[in-house]
């Protein structure tokens, strides 16, 4: 989607990790490990009902050019965490471009793919009902936006990939 504001706000928010839990569902927390250049590692923590919590880390790269930004993510390991601690997977990007027509602004396009990890065959339930739903899809046809809600669940593993725009 559009969001009125300049490339450098966006970029901002959206890199003030730490802050992420006021605007991203189930972030209880963002911690930095290490920051150099324009890549840096965080720990997450999520929250969920049940007094579910999952926690894992992420390696973020910042790429800029101009006119646009890439902010891409991937999960590293954590050796020291148990399987039922974490998450298998995720990972996603947001994509910034300018927009100049009409009034301006920065066109956004989120993405993003997880795997939360195997869930025991019958309780898919449990990950539908915490999640309410697994992602949002916007598409725009004809410049007018649709928005649609969906999960993709593939065998006992619940499986999450997102293709957003914002």
């Amino acid at each position: 989607g559009l969001i009125k504001a300049s490339m450098t706000d966006v970029l901002e928010v959206l890199m003030d990790y730490e802050n992420q839990s006021a605007f991203m569902p189930n972030v209880k927390k963002v911690e930095t490990v290490e920051s150099k250049g324009n890549s840096t590692v965080l720990k997450y923590t999520l929250g969920f009902p049940l007094g579910i919590t999952r926690k894992y880390r992420l390696l973020m790269t910042c790429h800029e050019e101009e006119g646009q930004a890439l902010l891409r993510w991937q999960k590293l390991d954590w050796p020291e965490l148990q399987p039922n601690e974490t998450i298998a997977d995720t990972q996603g990007y947001w994509l910034l471009r300018e927009f100049t027509e009409e009034e301006g602004g920065i066109l956004a396009v989120y993405h993003v793919y997880t795997d939360p990890h195997p869930i025991p065959v019958g309780l898919g339930w449990i990950a539908r009902l915490l999640n309410g739903y697994a992602g949002t899809l916007v598409v725009c046809s004809a410049g007018i936006f649709h928005r649609y809600n969906y999960a993709v669940c593939s065998g006992s593993k619940f499986k999450l990939c997102i293709q957003l725009t914002v």
